[in-house]
């Protein structure tokens, strides 16, 4: 017979235990970075984006998410996903376009496919989106970007561009979308209302368009009170009965138990006049728990994690602010709490307005318009001639950014200038820094021959630049109604001259 001695059954289980510990540590490898095997095959079939660069996906049948570098703070990855209309309407899209289908309003028409954006990692700042109009559509005025937030359906801001059958809907965002449609908009249906008198029905013809009837017959008058109130009051001072009005809340428990006459009122008080004079003792402990479960519900109420979801996803500055104010209020107090997330949004604002978002324009032909070069490929600068736009107020947080940037464009120019326009739509206020920021900028240029001109400046910061005591020294030969003009004008003055 053949045995097996001890030491070889101790290495015998030694080597299964040796075996079943790699085969673990191998299975946890797969699942960890570098390797992140569930990440990658949740992420098959996404397109991976680097941080600061322009990025985009596109659907098959040609609707595009635009994701412009500036926006792009982190590399991430991305997939459009299109489902055809006729699996939206019927539900087999999924749980998500269900819901959303359920809840569309009777007044949109989906027109398109329904698009879902999926993204892994830290989202994008800012998309474009760009939808071709569908053919079957009516008058394409009437057509809209429609976004399915996962609660309700929100309208996104969108313009037609191009002409039929190349026209395209535009929608140029500050926020990624995670679903939407082109939804056709039609006209809200009438409503009619009418009071019918005692023993009188609905006719048969109206009663499948009756929405909502109000059977108490209770009418609102042009001073805000409702129709007998004030003899059923005058009445009540003469009798010694309630009067109709007390308390709105005592009212609104009367309406929600039913009670429709002064009864409700007359039991409620022979009920809370019992509870005195027999029942104080068996529930003089339930004023504590319940003021404590009022507390509890209340507290819980306060915390949204859908609120605190959104935040994460738009912005971690945000959501560091939110985290030290609730801290705060539960270490310190409300008051002070709320004065400390004062002072730290102060301080994000002008972090924020210290780097703002900027943009180098070219002439879009298809839009008829300036844009921004970085976001419109097909956007043609003109040569000799810089136009930049600063997208927000000119202080003394930015000034010094200000000048590098223009220096940067002047630089990154592939010819000799003549002209740096200002393109100042975005630019609510100047201060002092602001203005003497735009002397320096103007007195180094002068010095090489470039012209400093300024286009669609609002009429308050137009004031303060042309004030003869401001340190910028503008005139009115300075100033243009649009980027256009300012840039026809100067080009042809420069031509003239040569």
């Amino acid at each position: 017979m053949n045995t097996v001695s001890a030491p070889a059954r101790q290495n015998r289980t030694l080597n299964l235990i040796l075996f079943l510990v790699l085969a673990l540590l191998l299975i946890i490898a797969l699942f960890v970075p570098p390797i992140s095997l569930q990440d990658r095959i949740a992420g098959r079939g996404m397109d991976s984006f680097a941080a600061e660069q322009d990025a985009g996906v596109t659907d098959p049948d040609g609707t595009q998410v635009a994701f412009p570098a500036y926006g792009v703070a982190d590399g991430f990855r991305a997939r459009l996903v299109g489902s055809p209309r006729a699996e939206f309407l019927s539900g087999e899209a999924g749980d998500a376009a269900r819901l959303a289908a359920e809840a569309l309003p009777s007044n949109l028409v989906p027109r398109s496919p329904w698009y879902q954006l999926q993204i892994d990692g830290n989202q994008p700042l800012a998309s474009v989106l760009t939808v071709g109009v569908p053919t079957d559509s009516g008058p394409v005025e009437t057509l809209d970007l429609q976004e399915w937030t996962g609660e309700e359906w929100r309208f996104i801001p969108s313009h037609i561009i191009g002409e039929p059958p190349n026209d395209k809907i535009l929608a140029e965002l500050n926020y990624v979308p995670g679903s939407f449609m082109v939804m056709q908009s039609n006209a809200m249906p009438p409503t009619a209302a009418a009071v019918l008198p005692e023993g009188i029905q609905v006719p048969e013809e109206g009663r499948d368009a009756l929405t909502e009837a109000n059977p108490r017959g209770f009418q609102l008058q042009g001073d805000g009170s409702i129709q007998g109130e004030a003899a059923a009051s005058a009445g009540a001072g003469v009798t010694g009965a309630f009067p109709i009005g007390a308390s709105g809340s005592r009212t609104a428990v009367n309406d929600s138990v039913g009670g429709r006459t002064q009864v409700a009122a007359f039991f409620a008080g022979a009920t809370v006049l019992v509870v005195l004079l027999f029942l104080t003792e068996p529930i003089s402990y339930l004023p504590s728990s319940v003021l404590a479960a009022v507390i509890v519900s209340a507290a819980l109420g306060l915390v949204d994690p859908g609120a605190w979801r959104t935040l994460w996803g738009t912005d971690r500055v945000e959501v560091a602010i939110a985290a030290v104010t609730m801290a705060g209020v539960v270490a310190v107090g409300v008051l002070e709490a709320l004065l400390f997330a004062v002072g730290l949004s102060v301080i994000d604002v002008v972090r924020r307005s210290a780097n703002p978002h900027d943009a180098v324009l070219g002439w879009v032909e298809r839009l008829g318009r300036y844009a921004d070069v970085a976001v419109h490929r097909d956007a043609v600068t003109i040569p000799g001639v810089v136009v930049y736009r600063l997208d927000d107020r000119l202080f003394f947080a930015n000034a010094d950014y200000f000048k590098a940037r223009i220096r940067e464009a002047i630089r990154g120019a592939g010819s000799p200038l003549s002209v740096v326009v200002v393109d100042g739509e975005g630019i609510t206020h100047v201060d002092a820094s602001g203005l003497d920021a735009l002397s320096q900028v103007r007195a180094e240029l002068g010095e090489d021959g470039v012209r400093l001109v300024f286009a669609r400046f609002k009429e308050p910061v137009l004031e303060d630049l042309m004030n003869p005591e401001s340190a910028a020294g503008i005139t009115a030969g300075d100033v243009f109604p649009t980027v256009r003009a300012a840039v026809e004008a100067c080009s042809a003055a420069t031509s003239q001259s040569g």
